[in-house]
């Protein structure tokens, strides 16, 4: 029940990049006979990364979990930062049901 293993993603490098990787680690567990994960990203983009990343950790999951006889278990996730880009706001409007024309009377 001990963590036994951190993916960690980053190097000292990253401290001058405009845009640092998003995802930082990947915390593991094998509890129960299952492997969790456990992922944090510094920013998280609620559109573009947010679905893709998740179903890629999992498969990713998944498949570790086959290769050392495991059962697959969750994906906890956490962020400091979930945000929406502009290019993409009116989409995440209309999908929440509202125009931008009500979103601008609301404003």
């Amino acid at each position: 029940r001990n963590n036994q293993m951190i993916l960690q993603v980053g190097q000292p490098s990253d401290m001058v990049l405009l845009d640092p990787p998003c995802l930082r680690h990947i915390d593991t567990r094998i509890q129960d006979g299952k492997l969790h994960f456990f992922p944090y990203f510094r920013s998280w983009d609620l559109y573009g990364g947010f679905p893709a990343n998740l179903a890629a950790i999992e498969m990713m999951k998944q498949y570790c979990a086959e290769q050392i006889g495991v059962e697959n278990g969750e994906i906890i996730a956490s962020s400091k930062g979930l945000h929406i880009y502009d290019y993409v706001f009116e989409i995440a409007e209309a999908i929440r049901g509202r125009s931008m024309d009500e979103f601008r009377e609301m404003s």
